[in-house]
């Protein structure tokens, strides 16, 4: 197969204290599989009877597309931190396969279609504050989200007739926040 990959990233300093970094990663790739299968087949009292013969054909297209990011913000205070991160990310992935089957006891091609394209779509992002209150306690607290959508399209066709029994369109989405929030300390040994 053939692919192509590329980075690219900044990383900006606004002042001593904070920074933010970018990054886009950009991924295609296309490629094709061939797998060869062959099955013989026998009579209860174990003597050959025929061959089956099946080649699927399948070709594939990948596209993905990522963009992160990180805010870091330190205060003067040692330890006192505010951070946020964050990325979007897009996949895209078609296969496309060409089933054919002969056999040996038969004259007859058989000759079915797989379409399975996925698409998946994901948005994360998180936060974290730390703040010291003095001598061996601090305070911290924080967010995380992650939001995701998966679609899958899959689609089988016999003798070019789609067969809905294995034909379906899957959508599954995803949305997840989460807080967060912890007092420590530590005296002596003891934490």
């Amino acid at each position: 197969g053939k692919g192509y990959n590329g980075n690219f990233g900044i990383e900006l300093t606004i002042d001593k204290n904070t920074s933010w970094t970018n990054t886009i990663n950009y991924r295609k790739n296309k490629g094709d599989n061939t797998d060869l299968v062959f099955q013989n087949f026998y009579t209860p009292s174990y003597i050959y009877d025929f061959t089956k013969n099946r080649v699927n054909k399948e070709d594939s297209d990948s596209e993905n597309i990522e963009y992160t990011t990180n805010f870091t913000k330190n205060f003067n205070k040692q330890g006192h931190k505010f951070s946020i991160d964050g990325s979007i990310s897009s996949n895209d992935d078609k296969n496309v396969a060409v089933v054919t089957e002969t056999g040996t006891n038969t004259s007859t091609t058989s000759l079915d279609n797989t379409i399975n394209n996925q698409k998946r779509d994901q948005i994360l992002i998180q936060s974290d504050y730390v703040l010291p209150l003095g001598k061996g306690s601090q305070f911290e607290a924080g967010y995380r989200g992650d939001f995701s959508k998966l679609v899958t399209d899959y689609e089988v066709k016999n003798k070019g007739i789609i067969n809905v029994i294995f034909t379906n369109v899957l959508e599954y989405k995803e949305k997840v926040n989460a807080l967060y929030t912890q007092y420590g300390f530590k005296q002596n040994k003891i934490s």
